[in-house]
């Protein structure tokens, strides 16, 4: 990146010489077109105008004798990310279609088209433009909220129905961290787009960061969730797990409410708090020989690791 001088042109005007190197790699010369964008203080030029954002690459999956189907769904979710236009599977799949079927279902826009004994072909239909990164943060805090809720009522009693609903809730977290990843992969090719976005083109490794935390804290209030499935927690038990989840809750609603008002004060306050959470988790843990309770306190104790990750991005994003 080289320096260059304005050079006054008629009254009001100002030019500027392109980089010889740049103008031929872009088949550009006297006459050619090119578009300016504004990113903030910011002024790219682009060789030519973006084209429609609609994916038209097809990407081939062959199961066959040695494949693993896990390395079949991986290469599945990585196409889907990457923005492939279209996935066709082929091979033996009478009996993996359930499978397939299943993972193709937690990929948000991508529709089976056409389906044979041995091969299926689905779309994405997700427009790019449509996904807007932070109104789906957003949407999956509002999901983790209420399964701040219910996990601790899961926890005073053994109720399978709502272990389940924080179950199936925790997969539409996974859905919308999908779409996320799907738009932060398409603005990492197209960085004169981030700003459209909200975001400065060097946040987005913080963005990624953060959309992949919360996700796991959604994971952990799963897994919270389903070991109280065989017998209820004793009252004194439940008492001290209370009070460690209120304290990790009340860390992650400050935790949050400081990255939507770019809080550094509020953001540290509470960060540092955490420690003596960790020390009444590891107290706890050292004096108590259940396994079920040490399983729960271990898993509040990755919740609050997790969330302390999130604040540590509060000073390089801004929501506002």
């Amino acid at each position: 990146m080289g320096e260059r001088k304005l050079v006054k042109s008629g009254l009001s005007s100002f030019t500027i010489a392109l980089p010889k190197d740049w103008l031929v790699r872009n088949n550009l010369g006297k006459g050619g077109v090119i578009f300016c964008k504004e990113e903030g203080n910011r002024l790219v030029i682009l060789p030519k105008k973006p084209e429609e954002k609609k994916p038209t690459d097809v990407l081939v999956l062959s199961i066959g004798s040695g494949v693993l189907m896990d390395a079949i769904i991986r290469d599945l979710v990585a196409g889907y990310l990457t923005n492939k236009g279209n996935i066709l599977i082929k091979g033996e799949l009478r009996d993996k279609l359930k499978e397939v079927r299943n993972a193709i279902s937690q990929l948000p826009g991508l529709e089976v088209i056409e389906e044979t004994g041995d091969k299926i072909i689905a779309k994405d239909f997700i427009d790019i433009d449509e996904i807007v990164i932070k109104g789906l943060i957003r949407r999956i805090d509002n999901i983790v909220r209420s399964m701040l809720i219910d996990t601790l009522d899961a926890l005073k009693d053994v109720d399978e129905k709502s272990s389940e609903a924080i179950r199936l809730r925790d997969k539409e977290v996974n859905r919308l961290t999908y779409l996320i990843y799907k738009g932060l992969n398409y603005l990492a090719n197209n960085p004169h787009e981030t700003i459209d976005h909200g975001f400065k083109p060097e946040n987005l490794m913080h963005v990624w960061e953060l959309n992949n935390t919360i996700e796991k804290l959604g994971d952990e209030l799963k897994r919270i969730a389903m070991t109280n499935l065989d017998e209820k927690l004793p009252p004194a038990d439940f008492k001290k797990v209370k009070e460690i989840f209120e304290e990790m809750k009340e860390f992650y609603l400050n935790t949050l409410t400081a990255l939507y008002t770019h809080d550094i004060a509020l953001c540290d306050k509470y960060a540092h708090s955490r420690h003596e959470t960790i020390a009444k988790i590891e107290k706890y843990m050292s004096e108590k020989e259940s396994v079920k309770c040490r399983r729960i306190m271990n898993r509040l104790r990755y919740c609050i690791f997790h969330i302390n990750d999130i604040s540590r991005l509060v000073r390089y994003l801004e929501f506002k």
